[in-house]
């Protein structure tokens, strides 16, 4: 086994990587095995070679692979994590798993939102996070398209961190509720355009409410009535007031 992880080091530090993952393969040391796959796969991406870490089939450690990418997603600020959970996303949708590749999307659009300002990058990464959930949601059986909302106070996606003499409720977002998340989303991106087209400073609300109030003064009006028909129900009345007091104006 010594010699094993002494060729998987060689190769590794020469690049020679298909070499580097047969000599972790055939190391009859499994308990070393773990060790090796999380530096094979971290050295591989952080030198940018994402798309041919999918190239080997990791027969009997996707289980691993899926613990150590998003441990070490969650142990990075979001703005470093992008490309573990794009990986991870990528894996699981060519081992045919939509619904754990859901489960990392959904967790990246809730730390965009959460741990970023709202920006046109952020925003925009955020609705593509989104619409890859969704996507990913719509190919799995009904009764299982949805996904646990995060909670912060117990982790991520509730499995990291011990919390004593503490009850949780889990919280699930289902197809409907990610659609509504994503309508709001991408009315905020419109929003932050026009007001950088205006040269007026960017500050995006978080409500929908604030939200289409704010489409209304910067007179978004087709946007604003699709906002609050299709994300929260708001009501349309409030738009109508509104519309008539500026245009009054």
């Amino acid at each position: 086994s010594t010699l094993w992880c002494k060729l998987f080091w060689s190769c590794l530090a020469l690049g020679q990587n298909v070499e580097a993952y047969s000599a972790l393969e055939l190391n009859p040391d499994k308990s070393q095995t773990s060790d090796l796959l999380r530096s094979f796969l971290f050295d591989l991406l952080e030198r940018g070679n994402a798309k041919e870490l999918l190239n080997y089939s990791y027969s009997g450690m996707e289980s691993c692979i899926f613990e150590y990418m998003l441990s070490r997603a969650r142990s990075l600020p979001i703005g470093e994590a992008k490309d573990y959970y794009n990986f991870l996303y990528s894996l699981n949708i060519t081992k045919n798993n939509p619904k754990q590749a859901s489960i990392v999307m959904y967790e990246q659009a809730y730390r965009l939102k959460t741990e970023t300002e709202a920006n046109s990058r952020s925003l925009n990464q955020r609705v593509q996070c989104l619409l890859s959930t969704m996507t990913c949601l719509g190919l799995v059986h009904a009764s299982n398209a949805w996904v646990e909302r995060p909670d912060i106070r117990k982790g991520i996606l509730g499995h990291d961190r011990n919390v004593e003499d503490e009850e949780f409720t889990v919280e699930v977002d289902e197809l409907l509720d990610l659609k509504k998340e994503y309508d709001l989303t991408v009315a905020q991106l419109s929003l932050l355009q026009l007001m950088e087209r205006q040269a007026l400073n960017p500050n995006v609300p978080s409500s929908a409410q604030e939200t289409v109030a704010q489409l209304v003064n910067m007179k978004g009006y087709e946007l604003a009535i699709s906002v609050a028909r299709r994300v929260f129900f708001y009501d349309l009345f409030v738009i109508r007031e509104q519309i008539h007091n500026i245009t009054r104006l």
